[in-house]
């Protein structure tokens, strides 16, 4: 999990890091790569902040539904028009989670 943790650390660097050039170097073109690329920074670099409390086993499930619910954000960031299908994509994710704990539940009695 360290070699992860380090990994989404210079994730969030190198993404904030060419968001902010980005924005230096294209003054007069405002383009909204930009401050995605800040954002998704910035969320990598939260998520990088948190990542030894939810590496624990019994928070194991939050972790993937934080990667999760980051890819979601990245998507309709990019995407406005896209938040009906994150939604529906977010939806079916949690059902099949809680479907696939309770059969994993059932095969360990």
């Amino acid at each position: 999990m360290i070699g992860q943790r380090s990994l989404i650390g210079i994730a969030a660097i190198v993404c904030t890091l060419a968001g902010i050039a980005s924005l230096l170097l294209n003054q007069e073109n405002t383009s909204s790569i930009s401050g995605i690329l800040i954002r998704v920074g910035l969320m990598l670099g939260a998520t990088w902040l948190a990542m030894p409390s939810l590496v624990k086993p019994e928070h194991q499930n939050s972790l993937y539904m934080i990667a999760m619910l980051f890819a979601a954000i990245v998507l309709v960031a990019a995407r406005p028009r896209l938040f009906v299908a994150a939604v529906l994509i977010g939806g079916v994710a949690l059902i099949l989670n809680w479907g696939l704990k309770r059969i994993s539940r059932g095969t360990k009695k």
